[in-house]
């Protein structure tokens, strides 16, 4: 597995001799233990002992990270009374940065007199997680099966484990279970299905205990001797595994050693994004003859790669592994919308869906923007304002033959010419900041109403307020202090650009 985006972790004997079971309990030098080796453009260097996690005497092996890799499940392993190999699995938390003092979990998921290995965490409904594991306890299939328990979201309870059912054991063994995230695909070893010999790596989709789609990976993955802990590097295609197969290092014979191998698994993965376009409060029609255009935009250097689809139904447009794309929805009437799309979001399948909701295009209409507050007699910008306005630049982005004025609007306490010079002031710093941005100063209008213009009347009155008394910033105050902006027609927009280049030749 890797520790890191450049550091691969696997357990190791790291000996070149033939161990038989009676040295291995005797010397300790030979117990397995976990080691790292840093990647150096296409080769590792040499591995290091990782000591984080010590076995005390005792063999460990078998990593693999939650989903936020703020827990680290690993195996202990050791040889009971009748000379068994008898594993358990622990856990340590990171905290301040630290790893803390392994913990082994509860006694239903060490089963007391069997082994319990090969941890793998899967993400589940409402931020759970699954724990798959391999163990030999009764009610099986048959030898070594794989088992899952789910995780509550504070990674601190383990429901009782269950079988993952016969899709996935058979009569024989089953081992190295994985799951991996971006492609929402389990993949696991068996020697009790229809193998090329010895284990073989197998992939499904599912959960728990209902699977489909089992498969046999096949060649080159697979061979004629055991091939396991099949391990995808996130989105990068980059995967790992372990074959005892004819390899370079072998000691005793041909196949006599598990040796790890590297793979290229781009052209299996295939991902794509689907959604609808919904007029906004529109949930149930789609909009009819609405655009969805895809543009990659992952690598400035490169030409951008671009797609789109008719989305009078359900668009599906093909992405890439490792790539960002910009997703645009458009129909005529409307403002257009734009999302980004990658693999590396936290998605749960093959598929991503992105939905739009677009707004129609009214000139003179007036739309709010929510959360843009100012301290008591200023007109700086907040934080929240600035993220609100960082939406409306994005709208004037995705719709760039729209000119926009932006309008201020105070409450009625205070004089009427303060109250419109200040609110002149605020819709002034909305339109800085957009320039700031990057937004062409000819589509920006900034205009304070003052009180001019309340949605609530009953405030217009400076010593009433109907809700109470005219005492404190009562609810209508805080309706009517606003900022909205409205779409401009051609006429209004070359008007304002006119007066704009009248005032700077003054």
């Amino acid at each position: 597995m890797m520790w890191d985006d450049s550091t691969l972790l696997f357990a190791s004997l790291q000996s070149d001799t033939l161990i038989t079971g009676k040295k291995m309990d005797v010397l300790s030098e030979h117990l397995i233990r976990f080691f790292t080796a840093k990647q150096e453009g296409k080769s590792y260097t040499k591995a290091r002992p990782f000591n984080t996690f010590k076995g005390n005497g005792q063999h460990v092996a078998n990593g693999a990270f939650s989903t936020d890799k703020d827990r680290f499940y690993f195996t202990k392993c050791k040889r009971n009374d009748d000379s068994k190999i008898i594993c358990s699995i622990y856990m340590s938390r990171k905290e301040n940065g630290e790893w803390q003092e392994p913990a082994k979990l509860n006694k239903e998921i060490n089963k007391e007199g069997y082994t319990n290995t090969q941890p793998a965490i899967a993400p589940y409904r409402n931020g759970r997680e699954i724990l798959y594991f391999v163990s030999n306890r009764p009610d099986g299939e048959g030898g070594k099966d794989i088992w899952y328990s789910v995780i509550d979201e504070d990674g601190e309870d383990y429901r009782r484990p269950r079988n993952a059912g016969s899709s996935i054991n058979t009569k024989g063994d089953e081992a190295t279970p994985f799951f991996h995230e971006p492609s929402n695909t389990f993949y696991f070893s068996s020697n009790g299905q229809m193998t090329m010999g010895g284990y073989d790596i197998y992939k499904a989709k599912g959960s728990k205990n209902r699977w489909n789609n089992v498969a046999n990976m096949g060649k080159p993955l697979n061979s004629s001797t055991d091939d396991m802990y099949f391990r995808l590097s996130g989105t990068s295609g980059t995967g790992f595994m372990v074959s005892n197969r004819p390899g370079i290092f072998s000691i005793r014979s041909e196949t006599c050693c598990d040796d790890i191998f590297s793979f290229r698994y781009y052209d299996k993965m295939r991902f794509a994004v689907t959604g609808n376009v919904y007029e906004e409060g529109e949930q149930d029609n789609p909009l009819d003859n609405a655009v969805v255009e895809l543009e990659q935009v992952s690598n400035k250097d490169q030409t951008a790669q671009s797609d789109s689809a008719l989305a009078n139904k359900p668009y599906l447009l093909p992405i890439s592994m490792n790539q960002k794309y910009k997703l645009t929805a458009s129909r005529d009437g409307y403002l257009a919308s734009s999302q980004t799309v990658s693999i590396e979001e936290a998605m749960r399948s093959d598929t991503i869906t992105k939905d739009f909701y677009l707004t129609k295009k009214v000139t003179n209409q007036a739309y709010k923007l929510e959360n843009i507050y100012y301290d008591y007699d200023k007109w700086d910008l907040r934080k929240q304002a600035k993220k609100t306005l960082d939406t409306l630049y994005q709208i004037l982005v995705d719709n760039p033959d729209i000119a926009i004025e932006l309008r201020s609007h105070t409450d009625s306490r205070g004089a009427n010419d303060y109250n419109k010079k200040l609110s002149q002031k605020r819709a002034e710093s909305c339109v800085d900041y957009l320039i700031q941005k990057g937004i062409d100063k000819n589509r920006l209008v900034a205009e304070g109403y003052g009180e001019s213009k309340p949605l609530v009347e009953g405030c217009t009155q400076k010593e009433e307020c109907p809700e109470e008394g005219g005492k404190g910033d009562c609810p209508c105050y805080q309706k009517n202090r606003r900022t909205e902006f409205t779409i401009l027609d051609e006429t209004e927009a070359k008007v304002s650009d006119q007066d704009q280049k009248t005032e700077e030749s003054q």
